[in-house]
């Protein structure tokens, strides 16, 4: 009940066509990281500790920004990735 009564507010808030892309946008967002997440701990150089930070940002209009740092194992230093994803690539 409480979910249905907070997409109603949503939908009042924003409209149809914002909440869907609202929507959409956590959810691409959210499977970039699990994907990511997944992925990041099978590559030996990435140590475990300290764990790996993964960002993703959008910029609300289609494009996705993702920024990875891990420490590497051999020499211990901070690695960065970062990459874009959608209209801005």
């Amino acid at each position: 009940g409480g979910v249905v009564l907070v997409y109603q507010l949503c939908l009042r808030w924003f409209g149809r066509e914002r909440l869907d892309g609202v929507m959409t946008t956590a959810q691409v967002m959210m499977a970039v990281m699990v994907m990511l997440a997944s992925q990041i701990f099978k590559e030996t150089a990435v140590a475990r500790t300290p764990e790996p930070t993964i960002e993703v940002v959008s910029d609300g209009a289609g494009t996705v920004t993702v920024q990875v740092s891990y420490a590497d194992t051999e020499t211990n230093t901070t690695q960065l990735l970062g990459f874009t994803l959608g209209d801005g690539a």
